[in-house]
């Protein structure tokens, strides 16, 4: 289920973040460089939008298996061996999720009782409360997607040694 969820709804998103990012660059380029009226909306929107991806990107690169390896170390290693070095890395990254998670939600909750803003812009000043929940939701989903991958690499070792 974690699967499905992670390649259709997560890669849709990913896909609409990436064209919303497009547009709202072509936007500042044309307002910056052709218009002569920067907006600085622009950049703060495509940080957040850089974020969103970054953040939904860790699950999805973990179901594709397109997560990055050390290619000249890693190759030439034993299939055994890196079996352990994955199980490690992706314990580590659960490990660190973990850490997160408690004091992700303490900060959350404490910027949606002061219903924290933008403060850096004097003009443009959006609530940022609920970005803070959006971490926590990404870094739940990833640590759901890790499990899932263990989970597949533990069945299909089990299938491996009973064949």
């Amino acid at each position: 289920m974690i699967k499905r969820f992670t390649y259709s709804v997560i890669s849709t998103i990913l896909f609409l973040l990436i064209m919303l990012l497009m547009i709202i660059t072509v936007y500042g380029v044309v307002m910056r460089y052709f218009l002569r009226s920067p907006d600085v909306r622009v950049f703060f929107l495509s940080i957040w939008f850089w974020g969103f991806i970054f953040l939904l990107g860790f699950g999805y690169a973990l179901y594709e298996k397109t997560h990055v390896f050390v290619d000249v170390l890693y190759n030439r290693l034993s299939q055994a061996m890196q079996r352990v070095l994955r199980a490690f890395g992706l314990l580590i990254s659960l490990l660190c999720i973990i850490i997160m998670l408690p004091n992700s939600v303490q900060l959350a909750w404490r910027s949606y009782l002061i219903c924290e803003r933008e403060s850096t812009l004097p003009i443009f000043s959006p609530p940022v409360w609920w970005y803070k929940w959006f971490l926590i939701s990404a870094l739940t989903l990833a640590a759901f997607q890790i499990l899932s991958v263990i989970s597949d690499e533990a069945r299909t070792r089990r299938i491996r040694n009973a064949s």
